[in-house]
């Protein structure tokens, strides 16, 4: 199981990274559903990894990084 969840992370923070690299290359729009699920993924990966290792300022961070990515992907819809 431990190993697992260090995959997920892993997976997280590759999606959050992925995303920047992306948009900061002009390959996908900061305002598209692909930046918003990327890094929805991603900060829910690392909460889960942070979460299991106790260590709760990653948490903190990814609960911000989530809240925003669900408003941009909102503000996509509206």
């Amino acid at each position: 199981m431990n190993t697992l969840v260090e995959i997920i992370g892993w997976i997280g923070v590759t999606l959050i990274v992925g995303a920047y690299a992306l948009s900061s290359f002009d390959i996908i729009s900061v305002q598209s559903v692909a930046y918003a699920a990327m890094n929805i993924g991603g900060s829910i990966g690392i909460i889960i990894d942070a979460v299991k290792d106790k260590n709760y300022q990653p948490v903190d961070l990814n609960i911000i990084w989530l809240a925003i990515a669900v408003v941009n992907l909102v503000r996509i819809f509206v």
